[in-house]
């Protein structure tokens, strides 16, 4: 009898356990398992709690023994050095390292976006992002993108000195900005002050408050200046030698850095005429990434015999109808 039953419980646990290695329901409605799942969990008010422990990088199975394919963690630990660091988080290993499932509707588990100071997942609030690794496509469909960056279709690129006809160009370090197209003139025009500067033969320069707005790239500056002592004649034997330039400094008389080769623009007004003209060409090249403005300044050198209150008005202003400052790009 003893044996009858033993064979009865053998037979009865083998259909048992044969079951259950064929599906497993755990939790609610446990007669109700889906046909495709081995393991089936269903709850409406508790979750899975995965295995948690401390990966020391994405490149190193530890504290595992092997990397095994497959395998899901949920990682304790911030380890590791650029560009196989951990931070808490879920894990899966392909075999061969350690990748991060992302969050935040990122749809791609094996390259990550990381904050470049941190190398942490970023996430909205992240500032100087970096991709870990790859090149990034925009509008590439299902075509891997070729480059580092590759944008199909149309591109905005705005700095501010955006604008018809300009080209984008970089400097020694791939900084970028637009400059005017080579053959296209984009010239800019100077703002003269009314009254200008009054220049004596103290050799002492003075703002004439004209200026010029110079966008970034390299520039022929022009420079036309009506000298005069109100419209009278000069005496003989006096006269004053006029030398001007351009600033980086409202209301400076220091020449700006950014012009190259010579920085005057000279000229005289002397016995017999009643006016005389300074006339010149700046070449500058501003390698900033904005706009700039440069500050027209001026003085005169009297000739020998001339009086010290012999003087030049209106310099540099819109009292004489010569008087312009230009700029045309030569990039």
């Amino acid at each position: 009898m003893k044996k009858v039953r033993l064979v009865l419980l053998f037979i009865s646990c083998n259909l048992v356990i044969t079951k259950v290695l064929c599906q497993i329901k755990i939790g609610n409605n446990p007669s109700i398992v889906n046909a495709n799942a081995a393991l089936e969990i269903e709850s409406s008010n508790k979750g899975i709690l995965l295995p948690r422990l401390a990966l020391t990088a994405t490149n190193s199975y530890a504290p595992l023994n092997a990397f095994i394919p497959g395998m899901v963690v949920y990682n304790t630990a911030s380890a590791g050095t650029s560009p196989n660091i951990v931070s808490p988080g879920l894990y899966y290993c392909d075999g061969t390292k350690w990748l991060r499932l992302i969050s935040e509707g990122y749809t791609s588990p094996k390259e990550v976006w990381r904050n470049a100071v941190t190398q942490t997942a970023a996430d909205s609030t992240s500032t100087n992002i970096v991709f870990n690794k790859g090149n990034v496509g925009i509008n590439t469909g299902a075509n891997a993108p070729a480059a580092k960056l590759e944008v199909d279709g149309t591109l905005m690129i705005k700095d501010g000195t955006q604008g018809a006809n300009k080209t984008l160009v970089s400097d020694n370090n791939g900084l970028a900005h637009w400059v005017a197209t080579a053959g296209t003139v984009v010239s800019a025009q100077a703002v003269l002050n009314t009254s200008g500067a009054s220049l004596n033969g103290t050799t002492v320069p003075v703002s004439t408050g004209s200026y010029i707005d110079l966008a970034p790239g390299k520039w022929l500056v022009n420079i036309v200046m009506l000298a005069s002592n109100g419209g009278n004649q000069v005496p003989f034997g006096q006269g004053i030698w006029l030398r001007s330039s351009l600033s980086n400094t409202a209301g400076g008389t220091t020449v700006s850095p950014d012009i190259i080769g010579s920085w005057l623009v000279s000229g005289t007004l002397a016995y017999p005429m009643r006016y005389g003209l300074v006339n010149g060409i700046l070449f500058i090249n501003n390698t900033s990434a904005t706009t700039k403005r440069y500050y027209y300044y001026a003085w005169g050198e009297s000739m020998p015999g001339t009086p010290t209150g012999f003087a030049v008005t209106n310099f540099g202003s819109t009292q004489w109808g010569e008087d312009q400052i230009y700029g045309v790009p030569i990039n």
